[in-house]
């Protein structure tokens, strides 16, 4: 399959001409059946030609309200007009710049939730200068138009974990779920590796001591899943394993409090449209005895504003 998708991280280092390759790569080669594809390669086309019109705005709008451009482990542009600044900066350092986009991946997790990987191809002339690899997720906002709510530049090796990693890179983010005086907040980041998703958690609470929590997820390529382990500032600890049915990811999880008390749990997880991630927990024992489910709402925390790392 092979279409083209709007938005990526870019750092140019050269004037580029490619107007041929553009407007070769907004064809769609090969058309699935599915009544979406039609409003995805609009938006595509929109994001070739704003690119080579320099038009920063246009750019900015065809991502999310919750949108952000992932430029390293450390930095993010997140916002419209962080957005357009961004590209704004890029542009004039690049006033001639042209770019052709190309995707060789492209899965529909759910109805609304595409994930797609690819190249974007820099020219000058007929000759092909640089390229970038790219993986993004985008989504089907309420007024039936698709924006993207995540990019990132790939420069790390298509690795087998790397790839079973992208089936929740939806997930990467700031999250916060709130309810009564009680508050859950995870930080989800790309390891620079790309072979590893780590989580940075905080649980604060009036009746008990604030919990500091670290996560990785990874791939055990001898089971062939998902696992991932936890790890929490009062000395307990988790392993859980991970499955996929439905759109809806699910966890066997077992581990030791700080007690030494031994605990298993079914969890479930569904992340909705990159704007909030519905985590369950069933089936939860602690020390033998059974304990009440529960159910988190994680919506994601508003952009921060882009800031230039400090040197640049």
């Amino acid at each position: 399959m092979k279409c083209i998708i709007f938005g990526v991280a870019l750092s140019l280092t050269a004037a580029l001409n490619a107007e041929e390759v553009a407007e070769e790569s907004v064809e769609i080669i090969e058309m699935a059946e599915n009544p979406e594809w039609e409003q995805l390669e609009s938006a595509a086309k929109a994001y070739v030609k704003a690119f080579n019109d320099k038009d920063a705005g246009a750019i900015a709008g065809l991502f999310a309200d919750e949108g952000e451009i992932l430029l390293s482990e450390d930095v993010k542009v997140a916002g419209y007009d962080a957005i357009e600044q961004y590209y704004t900066r890029v542009f004039d350092s690049n006033p001639t710049a042209q770019v052709g986009l190309e995707a060789t991946s492209v899965s529909f997790e759910t109805p609304e939730l595409v994930v797609e990987e690819g190249a974007v191809v820099f020219s000058e002339g007929e000759e092909i200068v640089t390229t970038f690899y790219y993986a993004a997720i985008i989504g089907k906002q309420q007024d039936g138009s698709w924006k993207i709510i995540q990019s990132r530049n790939r420069e790390v090796l298509d690795s087998e974990a790397n790839q079973a990693l992208d089936e929740i890179g939806g997930i990467v983010g700031e999250w916060v779920s709130k309810w009564d005086d009680s508050s859950y907040k995870v930080d989800f980041k790309w390891d620079p590796s790309g072979a590893w998703i780590v989580g940075d958690a905080r649980y604060i609470s009036p009746d008990t001591e604030p919990m500091h929590t670290t996560i990785r997820i990874g791939w055990d390529a001898a089971a062939g899943q998902l696992v991932s382990w936890s790890f929490d500032s009062l000395g307990g600890y988790s392993k859980s394993t991970w499955s996929k049915s439905d759109g809806e990811w699910t966890m066997d999880a077992s581990g030791v409090n700080a007690q030494g008390e031994l605990s298993t749990s079914k969890q479930s997880v569904v992340v909705e449209v990159g704007r909030s991630v519905r985590w369950k927990f069933t089936e939860r024992v602690v020390a033998g005895e059974e304990e009440e489910d529960f159910e988190m709402r994680l919506v994601k925390t508003p952009p921060k504003p882009f800031t230039t790392p400090k040197g640049e």
